[in-house]
């Protein structure tokens, strides 16, 4: 699958394969980035309201690194 994407971004912009590789690890990297440093812990809606989950991987907030005290705030700006 990230293959495709690579090959994607290659296809689109014009450009070699280890560039294209390149340039989808940035915007990956970016992507992970900004959705771990805009995280927030939430609560399933419509079910029987379990909870906290971190809103960027949904993993009970507890054992996430995006919330808490696991948090690492230098590697989300």
């Amino acid at each position: 699958m990230l293959t495709d994407y690579v090959e994607h971004v290659q296809q689109r912009l014009s450009m070699d394969y280890p560039t294209a590789l390149n340039v989808t690890a940035l915007v990956l990297e970016e992507v992970n980035r900004f959705g771990a440093a805009s995280a927030r812990p939430v609560f399933e809606a419509g079910g029987d309201g379990t909870g906290p989950y971190c809103s960027w991987c949904w993993m009970v907030a507890g054992l996430c690194t995006h919330l808490g005290p696991g948090r690492h705030p230098e590697e989300t700006r």
